[in-house]
């Protein structure tokens, strides 16, 4: 049995009754003429002189559909690069002023304390200095006769 050349082709003819346009699906091409199969005819012409043209659309089309993605992902790419440094900066304000707002609030403390403690009578400063230094307990009689010797 011999090899079958044959491919199907498909589109669509369309006609106003004296002249006939066959359109080839998938492509932009088309053949006009007198008769359905002058039409036909026409379409293949068309399409040898076209050559690889609906192979390189194609690749056109595969390249612009990528190149949409590229865009993409370069702008989820900034909007993350953008994000990170606002965080970044931000987390980076903080450490910085972190040692300053320590001191400003040990002084504000300290001040707080230092007010407090003006207004203590004599008797609460002896009863808190007793709390905060208590007296050193003597060591008991019988630890001071080993010692002795």
């Amino acid at each position: 049995m011999a090899s079958d050349n044959r491919r199907v082709i498909r589109g669509e003819f369309h006609t106003d009754g004296a002249t006939f346009v066959f359109k080839l699906d998938g492509t932009p091409f088309s053949g006009v003429g007198a008769t359905p199969q002058a039409a036909f005819d026409d379409l293949l012409a068309v399409e040898q002189r076209a050559g690889d043209l609906p192979q390189a659309l194609a690749a056109l089309a595969r390249e612009q559909a990528s190149a949409v993605e590229r865009r993409t992902i370069v702008r989820l790419v900034g909007a993350a690069v953008v994000g990170l440094t606002i965080v970044g900066g931000a987390l980076g304000g903080a450490v910085a002023l972190a040692p300053r707002v320590v001191a400003d609030v040990a002084q504000t403390t300290l001040a707080e304390l230092n007010e407090w403690a003006a207004e203590l009578t004599p008797e609460e400063r002896r009863s808190l200095s007793e709390i905060v230094n208590p007296p050193a307990e003597e060591a008991p009689a019988e630890a001071a006769d080993e010692a002795a010797p």
